[in-house]
């Protein structure tokens, strides 16, 4: 009998274990990135062509996606300078990848066509 005690009290004590690594684990991965800066904000917009050369945009995870009126008004060099870790382009298209929460970046832009 007490054997079966200790049998059961191992597999609890491994599964409270597993429990606890599973959940810090993802707690870890729900963290979002912090905002981009209000200043940097204004500078990539200024390096797209200002507000008047993006028709919209959107976000796509860590992506921000800007369709621009005209691409040879955007410095892309000067975006990627502050700190966008890649930049896809395809036609008017502008896709950049942030280490920031893209969200506060794309919202005035939301639903402009």
């Amino acid at each position: 009998m007490s054997e079966w005690i200790y049998i059961i009290g191992g597999i609890v004590f491994g599964f409270i274990v597993l429990s606890v690594l599973l959940t810090l684990a993802f707690a870890k991965r729900k963290k979002r990135p912090a905002p981009i800066p209000e200043e940097r904000i204004q500078r990539i917009v200024a390096l797209l062509g200002g507000p008047g050369n993006i028709r919209k945009a959107s976000s796509e995870g860590g992506r921000a996606a800007f369709t621009l009126i005209d691409l040879k008004k955007a410095d892309l060099t000067g975006v990627q300078e502050l700190g966008a870790t890649g930049i896809f382009v395809a036609g008017t298209t502008v896709k950049a990848l942030f280490p920031f929460d893209v969200e506060n970046l794309v919202a005035p832009f939301q639903g402009k066509d």
